[in-house]
């Protein structure tokens, strides 16, 4: 079964929880459960290699201080839905100071672990988001590039066939979404099944197998170009 689209996810998880009524495939739980499921496995994906939801933005700022939800902000990925100008942030990944023309990252920033950390003095680029500010320790006459992973925008309301609601790239992995829902639906309804969470594992097992060869491939290929 092809698995490129909500309604053959929807379709797959119906079948496991064993579902006979047709009004379940748009009803709340239904698309609350596939929500939850597809938020675990992206998850869990992104532990394993964030570059697979990963996205960017590049601010500029003369100060040390970026709202990334004030209304004012040129590039907003936080606050409210209608104030976004790009992708709302999940996961601030890295911050790097980039080339003006090329765009390319010329050195990151260290993470700080709080404000106070921030504000120690130190030879380091640093920065800490608090709120929807971001901090950095010392202002910069660059560009700041911010690699993040975004919120899902996957609507799992649009169960009809032919509704085609795309998910992403990992096609052939869409089954563990259906699972992990499962398994959140198993858990609550207090039954599980101990073939499906067979199942389930070594699903993962080969997903984790998948992504961690996409990353060593491509660990791989940089050092042969350095």
């Amino acid at each position: 079964m092809s698995m490129n689209y909500v309604e053959n996810v929807t379709a797959y998880y119906v079948k496991l929880i064993d579902e006979d009524d047709p009004t379940f495939f748009a009803s709340p739980e239904c698309i609350t459960a596939l929500g939850i499921g597809y938020d675990e496995f992206r998850r869990r994906v992104s532990d394993i290699d964030s570059t697979v939801f990963g996205t960017s933005v590049q601010i500029t700022t003369t100060g040390t201080g970026y709202n990334l939800g004030s209304p004012v902000s040129p590039v907003r990925i936080m606050g409210l839905p209608t104030n976004l100008t790009g992708p709302r942030v999940s996961q601030l990944l890295k911050v790097a100071h980039v080339d003006t023309g090329t765009g390319v990252a010329l050195s990151y920033l260290v993470p700080a672990g709080s404000m106070d950390e921030l504000n120690v003095v130190s030879a380091q680029y640093k920065y800490f988001l608090y709120g929807t500010v971001l901090h950095i320790s010392r202002a910069a006459s660059i560009p700041l590039r911010l690699e993040y992973i975004p919120v899902s925008i996957v609507d799992w309301s649009r169960s009809v066939t032919g509704n085609n609601e795309w998910i992403d790239e990992l096609v052939e992995f869409h089954d563990v979404i259906a699972l992990l829902a499962y398994a959140n639906y198993a858990s609550v309804d207090g039954y599980q099944s101990p073939e499906v969470d067979a199942l389930l594992a070594r699903r993962l097992q080969s997903l984790q197998d998948h992504l961690q060869g996409r990353v060593a491939e491509r660990n791989r290929f940089v050092k042969e170009i350095w």
